[in-house]
């Protein structure tokens, strides 16, 4: 994630900041304000600077683990979204940190380890997953359908239910179809059964992949 040099450069800004917060209280003790609020300021702007700088290179972080699941690079993939982890229990950005455990999860998924992936879910924080607007539809019906194949199917409807009623679900039809796979494959009744079906192929047309739309109409085929 960080190379060493990078990594001592942000410890160096830590510091830098740390010591011009502390120049600001000292010059307030010596009752000058306009040296203090500078010294503020400049601390600010540092700290701005940083946060920027690091989001960057954790940008790119995550590019390369997309990449490297896509040729089945697990491990490595996971390697790096747990460098990411680990840098930020000291750096403390909540938003990356949860963004590096769900890259694991979605990890673990493409490599077919459903038990881990609910594992993963269960450290999860829900409402923080909830707030996130680009992750919270995709994390869940990862989740649904691992959940089902670990046979938990009542949880899966459940988390499904929650799902598909998400206003958020409309603007993302590939996710939409998704999660009408996944309801397809939970729901007992065949009347409905077949309407979710028809939802998922249709929603996957309209996201632009007929490959999955054909893939999932031969599945239907073959298990129905």
């Amino acid at each position: 994630f960080r190379s060493v040099s990078q990594s001592r450069y942000f410890d160096v800004v830590e510091i830098a900041v740390k010591a011009t917060r502390g120049l600001a209280d000292t010059y307030e003790l010596l009752d000058q304000k306009d040296k203090a609020e500078k010294a503020r300021f400049d601390a600010s702007c540092i700290e701005a600077r940083t946060a920027k700088e690091m989001s960057s290179e954790s940008d790119k972080t995550f590019v390369e683990i997309e990449k490297l699941r896509k040729i089945g690079e697990y491990d490595l993939a996971m390697q790096l979204a747990n460098e990411i982890l680990h840098a930020q229990e000291t750096d403390g950005n909540i938003k990356l940190h949860l963004r590096a455990a769900c890259e694991n999860l979605i990890t673990l998924f493409f490599n077919k380890k459903y038990d881990e992936v609910l594992y993963h879910w269960d450290q999860l924080p829900k409402k923080a997953i909830d707030a996130e607007d680009t992750l919270a539809i995709k994390v869940k019906n990862m989740v649904v359908h691992s959940l089902f194949r670990c046979n938990r199917v009542d949880e899966a409807r459940e988390l499904c239910y929650q799902v598909v009623a998400d206003i958020r679900l409309q603007s993302n039809r590939q996710e939409m179809a998704y999660a009408y796979e996944n309801l397809a494959e939970i729901e007992p009744d065949p009347e409905l059964r077949k309407k979710h079906q028809s939802v998922a192929i249709e929603s996957n047309l309209e996201a632009n992949n007929p490959t999955r739309a054909l893939q999932i109409t031969r599945k239907f085929r073959e298990e129905y």
